[in-house]
């Protein structure tokens, strides 16, 4: 019981479920393979490292208001829920299309959309500043973040824009989640008064 007890003190709801979807992801990609390896797993444990660490030190912050945190604080968690979302994404997506991808190359997905996610997360989290107790828009935002993505990627990767012409259908969805949100911040910066902000 001690034990169990210690485990769940440890261990959060975040790291759990990065965990989880983490471990099913390569036990199918090495069930479905030709040759099973635990090649991807070692290429792939870096960020998974990487994630559980940030779960461990920033998730505590989502429970908390903007007044109770200062300003690093609040990047922080704004970063993490964002890098969340990208990285809970492509794993789930790896998850559900194994058959349409290529396995060899599935680890270099993750780290393809980790860096995508970061440098999202740093953006979403220095413009959310303009935002006063923004923390729950975070949380709506990473979750919004995370399904919008999964559908995209479940059509077909080029899709055609009038006077665009073809675009990748996840780059085009990051694009527009990004404009978004700038027009959500823009939205807020002139219609608020002045004595609303922080």
């Amino acid at each position: 019981m001690k034990f169990f007890q210690l485990i769940k003190s440890r261990i959060n709801v975040y790291m759990l479920f990065m965990i989880t979807l983490f471990l099913l992801v390569n036990f199918i990609m090495e069930y479905f393979s030709r040759n099973v390896s635990f090649e991807s797993l070692m290429l792939t444990l870096p960020i998974l490292v990487a994630i559980i660490y940030w779960c461990k030190n920033s998730s505590y912050l989502i429970k908390k208001n903007d007044t109770q945190l200062n300003f690093g604080q609040i990047i922080n968690r704004d970063m993490f829920l964002i890098c969340y979302s990208f990285i809970s994404f492509d794993l789930s997506y790896l998850l559900f299309q194994y058959n349409n991808i290529d396995r060899a190359w599935w680890s270099l997905s993750l780290y393809c959309v980790s860096i995508y996610g970061l440098v999202f997360a740093v953006f979403f989290a220095f413009t959310a500043q303009i935002i006063k107790n923004h923390r729950l828009y975070s949380i709506i935002f990473s979750w919004i973040i995370f399904f919008t993505m999964l559908m995209s990627s479940l059509r077909p990767h080029q899709m055609y824009i009038y006077f665009i012409g073809e675009v990748h259908a996840c780059s085009f969805t990051i694009g527009l989640l990004a404009l978004c949100h700038l027009l959500i911040c823009a939205s807020y910066f002139f219609f608020m008064k002045p004595s609303d902000f922080k």
